[in-house]
């Protein structure tokens, strides 16, 4: 089998999440959460999490073309690299919940 790879600088996405981030995280929001606001999905769900912790955009802010998947992949990549730092917190219910923070 053959393997499809295609190079793709994703400097000025990177950029965006740690600017993104940096923005919001005096609220706890997961790395999930983020990727939807990356790819300004629509969903009820998220639009509700955005509302509630009152979540902002930078001034500058344009989604991202890559999948959710490769975003998914790059907040990783991101956290391994230290530009970004997950935080895990136990709830009440006994559930840890991992939190992303620069």
């Amino acid at each position: 089998p053959t393997l499809n790879v295609q190079l793709y600088d994703a400097t000025e996405v990177a950029k965006s999440i740690v600017q993104l981030v940096k923005l919001n995280q005096h609220a706890n929001v997961t790395m999930q959460q983020f990727v939807g606001m990356m790819k300004q999905e629509t969903t009820k769900r998220l639009s509700d999490v955005v509302q509630k912790k009152q979540l902002e955009f930078p001034s500058d802010f344009r989604p991202t073309d890559l999948t959710r998947d490769d975003v998914d992949k790059l907040f990783k990549i991101l956290v391994l690299e230290n530009y970004l730092n997950e935080k895990s917190v136990p709830n009440y219910s006994g559930f840890v919940a991992s939190y992303i923070k620069v």
